[in-house]
């Protein structure tokens, strides 16, 4: 079944070549919008306050974060299609270079990028509508699950929980939704831990659970402003507005910097991980072709 999904619908040479090199621009210009959005950061109080532990952890951590965008996409790619039977690589082919394309102004090429994927791949549009709609819909209670839980129990024991809970839901429920719910839990239960550990071990912030659980609420500030590609701007204003309270400005706009840095560059590597599993899959199929 995962094979038969996997196959593209288009099978004219000149479509498909069509669709790949727009694929591929678009992706050139996402590269160009995340490289416009790093300059854009003033990140030499971030070279002055990390030593090389906080780097570490940084590298570490947009590592862990394209790998948990995985788990965004096949929550996403089991509600566009109607099946769970999808190799991880499958699912990425997707919904990887929306990741990329969401730093294009209009906050709309990630969902054409993936249309015109899911599309190849036999899903029909109004599926792959629903399932991003359903996406959006989920985001907002998953990310104030995890926030509330940072709140409540003033560190990730009760992120850990939620993390387990979503995962036993996304393997054992046949629901589609109930899966995609699971999915995102697992997620932004991982999102959250990331921006914990940054607080505490990266720049020693005080009240990291507090300051990671305002991190999710302004993540959700910059999620649902769709004039700003990825949230840029919007979630790190909110951060500090929200945070100052609980630590010194100037440290909270060092995290602010810090976890934009990490989710840039996780990112760029899930769309880089997303076109690499591109590549591969064409040069087998051409190969036993």
């Amino acid at each position: 079944m995962a094979e038969a999904a996997d196959r593209p619908l288009h099978k004219r040479p000149l479509i498909a070549g069509a669709i790949r090199w727009l694929g591929y621009a678009v992706f050139a210009i996402g590269l160009v919008y995340i490289g416009l959005a790093l300059a854009r950061l003033e990140t030499g109080s971030v070279v002055g306050r990390l030593g090389a532990t906080g780097w570490t952890l940084g590298a570490a951590s947009a590592v862990i974060y394209a790998g948990l965008l995985v788990l965004l996409a096949r929550a996403w790619a089991g509600c566009a299609s109607g099946q769970t039977g999808f190799s991880w690589p499958a699912v990425l082919r997707v919904y990887g270079p929306g990741v990329i394309a969401k730093y294009i102004p209009g906050s709309v090429f990630q969902y054409a990028s993936r249309q015109v994927l899911g599309a190849r791949k036999g899903w029909s549009q109004s599926s792959i509508v629903r399932a991003s709609l359903l996406e959006a819909l989920i985001h907002v209670p998953s990310a104030l699950t995890v926030a509330a839980a940072f709140m409540l129990f003033e560190g990730i024991h009760g992120v850990a929980i939620i993390a387990a809970a979503g995962a036993l839901v996304a393997k054992f429920s046949r629901s589609g939704v109930a899966q995609a719910i699971g999915w995102q839990l697992c997620f932004f239960s991982g999102f959250g831990t990331l921006a914990y550990v940054l607080a505490a071990y990266a720049l020693g912030l005080p009240n990291p659970a507090t300051i990671a659980a305002l991190f999710m609420i302004a993540w959700i500030a910059g999620f649902l402003v769709p004039v700003a590609p990825g949230g840029l701007g919007i979630r790190e204003s909110v951060l500090l507005v929200l945070a100052a309270p609980f630590a010194p400005s100037a440290a909270i706009a060092v995290f602010a910097i810090l976890t934009r840095l990490v989710t840039i560059a996780g990112d760029a590597l899930c769309g880089l991980a997303a076109y690499y599993f591109s590549a591969g899959w064409r040069s087998n199929r051409q190969a036993s072709a």
